[in-house]
């Protein structure tokens, strides 16, 4: 590299400024509001100052060799290993040696040391070396270098979200990095096989907080539509953790993914706390993918006048009124108005039965038969699949729930034979779709 002349840079905010582990200069640029896949503000403004003082330097026409490059590695003032960093950054190619030996180097400050990672990454993101180098440093005695290292994982690929996998599952992390941790796996297409495997639920509940963060084109769409045709089977085992309390906002992942049958299932679930049920009948009633199972949700929720008065009273306020002419919704809602012992509730019925359109069925849904599996290794769900009809409509989410696994590891089929409007007809989907009758 001796005799190379620097590239002018674009100019950055903020002068060269000398500092100390961890200090951030008075004036600096402020730190721009955390985004789910940035660095921290240290490393970030780090990286912009080394970016101005190579631009400095090649204004100036300054020739940068190795000697140079040298000279500043071992001038012990931070300024000027800031100033290196820039400078490799900045080279045709980029010296990723000199910045790989700076971020390894444990004997100067945490935020150079980040700073040279970043600025390693944005040189050569698929480099082999600088791979190897994030997942080391993840581990590393300094918390800055170590978060920073954390927060680059999403950059290197595979072998970032089998570093944020592995240190999920040990648990051996402090709580502030458990969010770019969560962030790494769910960018990954290993966030399914992380999900569900063994996993503590606050690192699943932040992967899937990160997902619904997510921009849609942030994993390949393969497999995210994968994920969100397993979210029920990932959720159903965190119902009873007392986590769960504080992580509701995972059901509008499910509602977004269409899990309408599951989500009612937990609405309707007596043995889950009260506010468990709501959140999932909210989650579903908020989101138009869910909408085909709204009549099935409203009738199967307010049909038990056993459930507590306050879930009752707010699934009761929730009813739109196209969901009133149901005559399953109608049937449940006129039987809290005239039975129900608590008085509030029955008059909330009545008045709800006041502004709801009428409407006849012409005709009835009838389930003749209904099988579950492949290749002949089926189970009779016949009963399963009647119960489930509820206002004289079927919403139904093909599945091991309803009656176990016929055939490990083999994508099954649902096949549901009813009469409608005096007509035999057969509807055949796949494992993890919904079926919607009529």
């Amino acid at each position: 590299m001796d005799g190379a002349v620097l590239p002018v840079l674009p100019e950055p905010p903020g002068p060269v400024v000398p500092q100390e582990q961890g200090d951030v200069p008075d004036d600096a640029p402020p730190a721009e509001e955390e985004t789910p896949d940035s660095v921290n503000p240290a490393a970030t403004q780090g990286l912009a100052r080394a970016r101005a003082a190579a631009d400095e330097a090649a204004v100036a026409g300054r020739v940068v060799s190795d000697t140079s490059l040298d000279a500043l590695a071992s001038s012990g003032d931070d300024g000027d290993r800031e100033t290196l960093i820039g400078l490799a950054l900045a080279a045709d190619p980029p010296r990723i040696d000199r910045l790989l030996k700076v971020a390894r180097d444990t004997k100067i400050g945490g935020s150079l040391r980040a700073t040279a990672l970043y600025a390693a990454v944005e040189a050569a993101e698929e480099d082999a070396g600088v791979g190897a180098a994030v997942a080391d440093l993840s581990v590393d005695a300094d918390v800055l270098v170590r978060r920073t290292a954390i927060e680059l994982f999403p950059r290197i690929g595979a072998r970032g979200a089998d570093r944020a996998i592995q240190i999920l599952r040990a648990g051996d992390y402090p709580a502030e990095f458990l969010a770019p941790l969560a962030r790494a796996v769910a960018m990954s297409e290993k966030a399914l096989d992380f999900l569900l495997g063994p996993c503590d639920p606050e690192a699943a509940f932040a992967v899937i907080g990160a997902l619904a963060e997510m921009d849609a084109d942030a994993v390949s769409p393969a497999a995210r539509e994968n994920l969100l045709a397993r979210l029920p089977d990932i959720v159903r085992p965190l119902l009873t953790a007392p986590e769960m309390l504080l992580h509701t906002d995972a059901f509008g992942a499910c509602a977004a993914g269409g899990h309408a049958t599951f989500l009612r299932g937990v609405a309707v679930n007596s043995s889950l706390p009260t506010a468990i049920r709501l959140a999932a009948a909210y989650a579903e009633m908020d989101d138009e993918a869910c909408a085909d199972g709204w009549p099935s949700l409203f009738a199967g929720v307010l049909a038990d006048g056993r459930n507590p008065v306050e879930l009752l009273r707010a699934v009761l306020d929730r009813v739109p009124s196209e969901v009133l002419a149901d005559p399953g919704v109608r049937a449940s809602i006129t039987t809290l108005a005239e039975s129900h012992p608590n008085a509030w509730l029955r008059e909330e019925a009545r008045a709800k039965l006041q502004i709801a359109p009428t409407s006849t069925p012409d005709s009835v849904l009838r389930v003749v038969s209904a099988v579950y599996g492949k290749d002949g290794a089926t189970t009779d769900v016949t009963d399963v699949i009647r119960s489930m009809v509820v206002g004289g409509r079927l919403v139904v989410e093909a599945g091991n729930d309803l009656a176990g696994d016929p055939l490990v590891g083999v994508v099954k089929d649902l096949a549901v034979t009813y009469v409608w409007k005096g007509e035999r007809r057969t509807r055949t989907i796949h494992e993890y779709e919904v079926l919607t009758l009529p």
